[in-house]
């Protein structure tokens, strides 16, 4: 093997080895394959096998970016639910990690830079001020994923950014889009109706006892309003449909398309990016 060859192939391992160690501080347990088929590692978290490729990544300090590419190939090959890519970002002795899901690879691959000819995809990383930033095309938030090992017990979800974020906080999805963490539960509504001149907004009278709705916008461009369910039902509107025999028979649920300056999507908007409420 050629030098130069052999010598990314030790750093490449090297790496694999530093994910290795991550996962078992995690309280994972890790194995390495014997056979090389696109995936470099397992592990075994809440007693489910999750598979990881690690992509060791190429600092370059005068741009102050990590450079990383994927192939299209083995990768369309290996995506799933219970796949993820861990990036490894190495300058000097710091060590920092982004643990995505393919899924959410997958799910913004237009958004990066593609390379038609070669078929790859070509990332660059920045990290400041605690942030994690894609920026070679697609300029996305990668922060939910930095250093997050806990990412990698969303198996099941199809890596949306408003879930990983609620990974990271520590709930759990249990069915649909409910989530729990201890006595707390959350409604995730995702919807991509939010216009310039009107937002849906959504709720169900099962809901009432809970903790909050988070209502996710961001397919529409709008933004994610995390609202407490007390405050919801104590407006005036709510109170008032609550009372109604429409209402009841909605089967005690209401989904309607509100004008902006409506007083619901006034309460709504005023909980924007409030994630400190959960």
């Amino acid at each position: 093997m050629p030098k130069r060859r052999l010598e990314t192939a030790r750093k490449g391992k090297a790496s694999e080895l530093q994910v290795a160690a991550e996962l078992l501080r995690c309280g994972y347990d890790a194995f390495l394959p014997f056979v090389d088929a696109g995936i470099d590692l397992v592990a075994r978290v809440n007693g489910r096998f999750v598979s990881i490729q690690v992509k060791k990544s190429r600092f370059y300090p005068n741009q102050g970016v990590y450079w990383q590419q994927i192939r299209k190939k083995p990768f369309d090959r290996n995506k799933g639910e219970d796949v993820f890519y861990v990036f490894v970002l190495r300058r000097g002795t710091e060590i920092n990690y982004l643990i995505v899901p393919s899924l959410w690879i997958e799910k913004h691959a237009d958004e990066f830079y593609f390379d038609a000819k070669n078929e790859k995809w070509f990332f660059y990383f920045k990290l400041e001020d605690e942030r994690a930033l894609e920026v070679r095309k697609s300029q996305l938030d990668m922060t939910p994923f930095l250093n997050r090992w806990v990412i990698l017990k969303s198996v099941g979800i199809v890596g949306n950014m408003v879930e990983a974020k609620l990974v990271n906080l520590g709930y759990r999805k249990i069915r649909g889009n409910k989530w729990i963490k201890e006595d707390r539960v959350v409604h995730l509504v995702h919807s991509s109706e939010f216009g310039r001149n009107y937002i849906r907004i959504m709720w169900r009278e099962e809901w009432k006892d809970d903790h909050a709705i988070v209502y996710d916008y961001s397919n529409g461009g709008g933004p994610v309003c995390i609202v407490p369910v007390s405050d919801l039902f104590v407006s005036d509107f709510v109170k008032e449909k609550r009372r109604k025999v429409s209402y009841a028979n909605s089967g005690y649920y209401w989904s309607q398309k509100f004008p902006v300056d409506h007083e619901l999507v006034k309460l709504v908007l005023n909980f924007k990016g409030q994630w400190d409420i959960l």
